[in-house]
Order: C-alpha cells, then structure tokens, then sequence
C-alpha cells in the first residue's frame, strides 16, 4: 500500500514541449490507455532516451506506473513510498543532505540515492505545486557523452568510498551490456583509489560539457528518468520558493 506524504493528494499533469509532442505523435499514452494500465509507450521512450515528461496525470496513474516500473521503495530513515520534496534552508534539514549543504540554492548534478548499495533504479517525480520560483529540474544522459575506450576502463575500475550508514566502495559505472550505468554523488563520494580522483573529474568535466534537457514544472506535471543513466540537478530559482512541492517515487527493478 503506498502512504501518501501527510497533507498531500498525488495529482499531476503533462508539461510537454513541442518537441516531445512530436516524438510521441505515434506512440503518447491516451489517457484511456493510462487508466487501463497501459505504459508501454512510456517504458519505450525510457528505454530510447532516459526519462518521460508528461502533464494532466492523476494520483492513481502516478502510482499505477511506478508500480509497473518496478517495487517503490522508501528512502534510509524515511519509509513513505510517496514523499513531498520542497526546497527548505540549511538551517530546517538534518545533516548530510543536499538541502544542509545548498539550502535553498541549486543543487548538483548526482545520481539519486547513490548512497544506496544500489541506487534506485527509476525516480518518479509529480508536481503539486511548481512553486514561485520558476526552479527547473535539470537532466543530463550520460549515454550523450562521448567516450572513449580509456574513459570507460577507468569509470568501471575506480573505486570511491560511499558515505553511507555503513560507507562501502564502489565504482563510478558498472556495465549494461554495451552502455555504462552510472552512480555519481560527489556529496558522498569520495576518492578510494589514486585513479578515483581523475575518473570523478571526468564525469564532472563530461556533465559541465553536456547541454542539460530543462524541465519547466506546472500543476500535475509526471517526471520519469532512469537514474542509472540520467544524472539530474535542481536549478536556481528566481525567488524563494519554499512553496515548490514534488512528490517524489524511488522505484527498484
């Protein structure tokens, strides 16, 4: 049973540009086919470029999809399956957290949940309130980056240390076939080996040079990406917009 975050109702849209709008002219789910569980369209555009954006998603299709997507999974110390995301000052959040160290700032490019032995594979985000702020969220795919041979051996062989409840090591990439799937958090993660150093300047260096996709939030607006090859980032705000709410799905596979 999924728990709600407390004084929320799951309901979100489908803020497309006119580009996604035509890349899914033959293939965008109907919202005759969203209630009838039908995502295949949606795991298709996953699967062919990393995340899905869409308006106009009710609560009971945002559930319906992750749960097709895989097991939702609570957070460390946070059990609800669905959980409300605002922007809050350094001084309201607990330590070791993006929101300690930014505040109400960006927030770098990571991989959700890298400090997980493994990180959740999907992120379902829902907006309730886009906030005041006009804040995006920022994707970059790493499937974009132009590697080479060596880049790939020293992101599969580095090792950093994951800061974590109990830290472990782990390296920047593990193999998918012929892609890379990526764990990248420098909050925590650090260098374990001499080449972990460079590999994590690397990834960084690819990030800064990669054009991000902009993700303009409105009321009922559905965000997917896959987590092990998007990295994502909160952008700037142009005014506090501690009345910014997501609500936010970790989805294993």
């Amino acid at each position: 049973m999924v728990r709600v975050a407390p004084g929320a109702s799951l309901t979100s849209p489908r803020a497309s540009s006119v580009a996604m709008a035509r890349s899914f002219r033959n293939g965008s789910p109907t919202p005759r086919s969203r209630r009838a569980g039908d995502f295949s369209a949606i795991i298709d555009c996953l699967r062919a470029r990393g995340y899905f954006w869409e308006r106009n998603w009710t609560h009971p299709e945002v559930v319906n999809l992750a749960a097709t997507l895989g097991r939702p999974s609570g957070d460390v110390g946070d059990p609800r399956l669905v959980r409300a995301i605002t922007p809050q000052s350094s001084h309201e959040v607990h330590a070791n957290t993006l929101s300690r160290r930014h505040g109400l700032g960006p927030f770098p490019f990571h991989t959700e949940t890298a400090y997980w032995s493994r990180p959740a594979r999907y992120v379902v985000l829902h907006c309730i309130h886009p906030g005041s702020g006009e804040r995006p969220t920022l994707l970059v795919d790493s499937r974009q980056w132009p590697l080479s041979a060596e880049d790939r051996r020293r992101f599969l062989n580095a090792a950093c240390r994951v800061k974590s409840r109990r830290s472990f090591l782990a390296s920047l990439a593990t193999r998918d076939g012929h892609d890379l799937q990526f764990r990248f958090d420098r909050a925590c993660m650090s260098p374990a080996t001499s080449d972990a150093g460079p590999a994590i300047e690397s990834v960084s260096g690819f990030i800064e040079e990669s054009t991000p996709v902009r993700i303009r939030w409105a009321p009922r607006t559905l965000l997917v990406f896959d987590n092990y090859r998007c990295v994502h980032a909160r952008g700037a705000a142009t005014r506090n917009d501690t009345d910014r709410i997501l609500h936010r799905i970790l989805v294993d596979s």
